[in-house]
């Protein structure tokens, strides 16, 4: 079972996704997380097997086949973020985008003022196609390469990195917590101190904070509950962030958050 040190001397947690085998759970996990529609056991049955294929290489390659040149954003858009980003990004930051898909986000923050972000897919035919597509913005480059090891990029290369439903599609491949925690250590070495890491997820704080806690990495961590674009819902003034610490997110259930609602964590590594 995958355990977490809270702190250095402190007793120890198992994270909710710990014991879970993915390939099985991830439909429901995504149901119970208010990832769309609520569905019941059936539904997310019919699922498992396309879930579990969001772990694999082969499956993005064949659906990028025929969507690379479309546009896709999981959860919320560079608008929606555009608060928070800015607080902890300068736009003269190296930025590393993990798991870029074919979202517009890169491309917006260009638009925005950021000049330098390192796109980085593990499907070769994404990033082909992107590659041709942005050729006229020097400011977006694009690599294939496996977020599990980055070992292209040196230590305290990156001064911030952003994770945009990259964690939730891992989370669901047969080997679905070792593939995360893997990601992230590569994620912890390779931004600076005093870097920002930020990740958008249907995760509430119960099930995601506990693997930034994991042996080797060291993070402040603060957590933003935003709802989900075309929800219904409509924020009159945007939210204050919660710092998570460990009373915070281990005496939190998921129905404590409204559903249709997203969960933005920026972890700033420790100097």
């Amino acid at each position: 079972m995958h355990r977490v040190a809270l702190h250095p001397g402190a007793t120890t947690i198992t994270p909710a996704f710990g014991g879970l085998k993915f390939n099985r759970k991830c439909s429901l996990i995504r149901a119970v997380a208010g990832n769309g529609p609520s569905r019941g056991f059936s539904s997310a049955t019919r699922k498992q097997r396309e879930d579990t294929r969001y772990g694999e290489e082969e499956y993005w390659n064949k659906r990028y086949a025929e969507e690379a040149f479309m546009t896709f954003d999981w959860y919320q858009r560079y608008a929606d973020l555009q608060p928070i980003l800015k607080k902890h990004i300068p736009k003269s930051a190296r930025v590393l985008m993990a798991g870029c898909g074919n979202a517009v986000m890169s491309e917006d923050m260009v638009s925005d003022g950021y000049q330098n972000i390192v796109n980085v897919d593990y499907s070769s035919v994404l990033i082909n196609a992107l590659q041709f597509k942005y050729k006229h913005m020097p400011q977006l480059s694009y690599k294939t390469m496996d977020v599990r090891n980055m070992a292209e990029f040196k230590d305290n290369t990156f001064d911030a990195a952003i994770d945009k439903g990259l964690v939730d599609a891992m989370v669901c491949a047969t080997n679905g917590a070792g593939d995360v925690t893997q990601m992230l250590r590569e994620m912890y070495r390779v931004i600076k101190p005093g870097g920002n890491f930020v990740m958008v997820t249907y995760g509430f704080p119960l099930i995601r904070v506990p693997a930034l806690m994991d042996r080797g990495m060291s993070w402040i961590t603060n957590c933003w509950i935003l709802p989900k674009p075309y929800s219904g819902s409509e924020l009159s003034e945007y939210p204050s962030p919660i710092p998570m610490e460990v009373p915070n997110f281990i005496n939190t259930k998921q129905e404590h958050y409204a559903t249709g609602t997203n969960f933005v964590y920026v972890a700033t590594k420790r100097s």
